[in-house]
């Protein structure tokens, strides 16, 4: 018998300083979101990672004109 297990009893999100190091991906800044699947299934798991990363993540982006750029 499956149960739900809610990303909050997996996980723990925090906002934290660390070295400077911001990846990259086409140019824009990205945030790696590492997660333990096993005994999950995709579909569930998925609906509870997007809102967590709702909750936790800035909702507005922030882009950085190019100089000179049109």
């Amino acid at each position: 018998m499956l149960t739900t297990q809610y990303l909050s009893n997996l996980a723990d999100v925090r906002e934290g300083v660390s070295p400077g190091s911001i990846s990259h991906y086409t140019v824009q800044r990205v945030i790696d979101v590492l997660v333990n699947t096993q005994g999950r299934d995709l579909g569930s798991l998925t609906i509870a990672i997007k809102q967590q990363i709702k909750k936790t993540c800035p909702s507005t982006r922030h882009n950085d004109p190019i100089p000179g750029a049109k």
